[in-house]
């Protein structure tokens, strides 16, 4: 599956992902998001990254580092027309879902 919306309340930023690396910038629609992670991360570290306005990265901006499988126990909070993708550094990751909820406006 590509990133990108999937349904009307969350964000696809990565599916199936079995290497290091970044995604593609998807569009949020601003508001609280909880971050939900499955699969296995082999020592990767996933962070999130922020599209700057002259299309730059801005790496890290959103303050999340992961490590570990989780659902929702991470959340950030997105300015609406912000652009996220995730970054995955070191390790050897495979079968990674990364997917944003809203959890509120």
């Amino acid at each position: 599956m590509p990133s990108g919306r999937y349904g009307a309340n969350s964000v696809v930023l990565g599916a199936n992902v079995s290497a290091a690396g970044s995604g593609s910038f998807c569009d949020v629609e601003g508001g609280v998001y909880q971050v939900h992670v499955e699969g296995t991360f082999g020592g990767t570290v996933l962070t999130l990254d922020a599209q700057g306005p002259n299309d730059t990265t801005i790496a890290g901006i959103l303050g999340v580092s992961i490590t570990a499988p989780q659902a929702g126990s991470t959340e950030i909070r997105c300015a609406r027309g912000e652009r996220i993708r995730y970054t995955l550094t070191g390790g050897a990751p495979s079968g990674l879902y990364i997917r944003l909820v809203k959890a509120q406006d």
